[in-house]
């Protein structure tokens, strides 16, 4: 229900999701997938540079929440795992492939994570996005 009540209206500013546990991050990325599903003025857009701000990123769900931000703007979607987000490339959710991300302000320990953070990488080639570092 707290998450239901952060997302009652619209939301103007980024980072919102910043500060809740791991398990409420996992909510916020639900109640993200369903609230965009009420959006009807979704821009899809091809070639994009979205700039990510990774200051807050810990985690997967934490990266799930700050790429749906950089590219749907403050609560945005764009996927929670590595399989939505593989789907979200093909259209439907306000960036298709090919587009860059621009990763800024990153913690080098979070991409030191061999096993997700190499995964992440391999999904994003292989759905022609361009992963930059800042």
């Amino acid at each position: 229900m707290l998450i239901w009540n952060m997302r009652r209206k619209p939301l103007a500013k980024t980072n919102e999701w910043v500060g809740l546990s791991l398990e409420q991050r996992i909510g916020w990325l639900e109640v993200a997938r369903l609230y965009r599903g009420t959006q009807l003025h979704s821009q899809e857009r091809q070639n994009g540079i979205y700039h990510m701000d990774a200051t807050n990123i810990e985690d997967s769900s934490s990266f799930y929440c700050a790429i749906g931000e950089a590219i749907n703007g403050p609560g945005g979607y764009y996927g929670f795992n590595l399989d939505s987000l593989s789907d979200c490339f093909c259209g439907g959710f306000g960036a298709i492939a090919p587009f860059r991300i621009v990763l800024q302000n990153v913690d080098h320990e979070w991409c030191s994570n061999e096993g997700y953070f190499q995964q992440l990488k391999e999904v994003l080639a292989d759905g022609n996005v361009t992963l930059v570092f800042s």
